[in-house]
């Protein structure tokens, strides 16, 4: 289980940034975070969600972008994707 955290540092926030750019040409098209969560355009959704946590990572109502970057790379590194 993820660390519940309100605000993401820059140093957080470039690391998951990073290892994204890394990835980016193998990310899946689709992914199933969990049984109610499924995403099906996992590149453009990385991307919003890069956007927003670079761009609010102070502001704790956004903190869901971070925090949904993490379970993604949770789900990929799980399925043998990093």
């Amino acid at each position: 289980m993820m660390e519940y955290k309100e605000i993401y540092s820059s140093e957080e926030v470039a690391e998951l940034e990073q290892w994204y750019a890394a990835r980016r040409a193998s990310l899946p098209r689709s992914v199933r975070l969990d049984a109610g969560t499924f995403i099906p355009d996992l590149p453009s959704t990385v991307g919003t969600l890069l956007s927003q946590a670079r761009m609010h990572r102070e502001v704790p109502a956004f903190a869901y972008a971070a925090r949904m970057l993490l379970a993604i790379r949770q789900v990929l590194t799980q399925e043998g994707e990093e």
